[in-house]
């Protein structure tokens, strides 16, 4: 067959199915976000494979057209309350942060680091404001993420069985994709990096074990708790301690709040997976436990402390980190930009000491909100779902100390969307059966109960 054709004949099969989808979406938006969280942990791998053929840019062209989406269906006349209060805070971040670029960099440069930094932190609000989670769509997002975690956690562990030289002959780059730390290969499954691999573990680990934590009979929730030793495994195969350092204080804290016999049953699975990481791995401990890389990192956290006392408004957005790599290339710049390891470092540095105070207020109003969202929930795995996200968001804050999370993609925009699916039990506590017609029962009970009022047992119908 003629190439020509064979290509038009690819090009109008993909035009169907995509209009297909964008039908499908149109109708409720909420699939959408499912889609996107679908999708997002193999975007690496897609574009390995397929190359030109997956457009790098779906992400935003999804969650773009989800938004609009969201706008046009939405029955204004009840439009339910926003119950996000993060995003203010967030949005003023995003006002500095868009100011900074402006002023410092480019029109046509400054897009990048502003879509980098504040793309995912302002497009779900709006989302889940207008079109929120009910609870089919949360049940839907978990099951997404417990699949794609044994998922990509087996191909981690899988990458450790062929070893390095068979990934490189499969194609994978040495120093870009394949990578060593103190001689131990790091595994980055889908992903391209270890980082976003192990943290989105991380995340898959805190929420998804929190919420079958609330009902272990289920046989979607029995199989992910009898499989919690491999996910912890994928997780160490990466060798990334902030997603150690995360995962330990997101269980602490969920074992705090909520339920202790699930701290307890994790915890077990962390001794087994650890004690079979030594026994098969011997460098995996002395490479944890290494000083030299924490060491390296203080260093230059120290010499940032002069730029930001001598930049009392910081020194402009993209400055540093991955951002300033896409800067770098649209300038043509020579130079290597500064990794500073810290997100906290890397605001104080780009926007000043005020914009760190405004993203750690992000933070913490996040947490204490999904907290507050738990207390509030009538379903147990509401209540659960809230105190794995609020457990997700602190492991997320203490990550951020010895990484640049928040430009780690996909779990940057993970956290964004956890935030979102736990403000969405405060509105949308059942299951919509309208195609995503919020008004269509009339407004939300939520509306007439705020967020810390006493729960009513008699409004638990799912």
């Amino acid at each position: 067959m003629n190439t020509g054709v064979m290509h038009t004949a690819t090009y109008g099969v993909a035009g169907i199915v995509g209009l297909a989808v964008a039908v499908w979406i149109l109708i409720r938006p909420q699939r959408g976000v499912l889609l996107f969280a679908a999708i997002s942990p193999l975007h690496y791998i897609l574009i390995f494979a397929l190359g030109a053929g997956f457009p790098n840019g779906w992400k935003e062209g999804l969650l773009g057209f989800t938004a609009v989406c969201a706008v046009i269906r939405t029955r204004w006349s009840a439009v339910p309350r926003f119950t996000q209060p993060w995003a203010y805070l967030f949005a003023l971040l995003a006002a500095i942060g868009i100011v900074s670029a402006l002023v410092t960099l480019p029109m046509n440069v400054a897009l990048s680091p502003i879509k980098i930094t504040f793309f995912y932190g302002l497009v779900f609000p709006i989302i889940i404001w207008l079109r929120p989670l009910d609870a089919g769509d949360r049940d839907h997002l978990i099951s997404i993420m417990m699949l794609l975690g044994l998922g990509t956690g087996l191909y981690g562990i899988y990458q450790q069985v062929t070893g390095a030289d068979a990934l490189a002959a499969q194609g994978f780059a040495y120093n870009t994709d394949i990578r060593f730390a103190g001689g131990l290969l790091r595994s980055f499954s889908t992903f391209g990096q270890p980082f976003p691999f192990a943290l989105f573990m991380m995340l898959v680990l805190l929420v998804c074990g929190s919420v079958a934590a609330a009902q272990p009979r289920r046989p979607r929730n029995l199989v992910f708790l009898v499989l919690t030793p491999i996910y912890l495994v994928a997780m160490s195969t990466a060798v990334v301690r902030a997603a150690f350092l995360g995962l330990l204080i997101g269980l602490l804290w969920i074992g705090f709040h909520r339920y202790r016999k699930l701290l307890t049953a994790l915890g077990i699975g962390a001794i087994v997976a650890a004690a079979v990481t030594a026994v098969f791995s011997g460098p995996v401990l002395s490479t944890f436990l290494s000083s030299n890389s924490l060491g390296e990192r203080g260093t230059g956290w120290s010499d940032s402390i002069t730029s930001i006392l001598g930049h009392p408004f910081g020194i402009g957005l993209g400055t540093t980190g991955s951002a300033a790599e896409v800067v770098a290339k649209a300038t043509r710049s020579s130079s290597a930009p500064y990794q500073p390891d810290n997100y906290y470092i890397k605001v104080a540095i780009e926007l000043g000491p005020l914009a760190l105070w405004v993203f750690v207020g992000v933070l913490v109003v996040a947490v204490l909100h999904t907290v507050r969202a738990s207390r509030a929930a009538t379903d147990p795995v509401d209540r659960n779902l809230c105190v794995g996200v609020s457990a997700a968001a602190v492991a997320v804050a203490a990550a951020a100390l010895v990484s640049t999370y928040f430009e780690i993609f996909p779990d940057d925009a993970y956290f964004w969307l956890l935030l979102g699916a736990a403000a969405s039990t405060v509105v949308a506590p059942r299951r919509d059966t309208t195609n995503g017609d919020i008004g269509a029962e009339g407004p939300h009970d939520a509306d007439a109960a705020p967020v810390d009022a006493v729960p009513d047992p008699t409004t638990l119908v799912r």
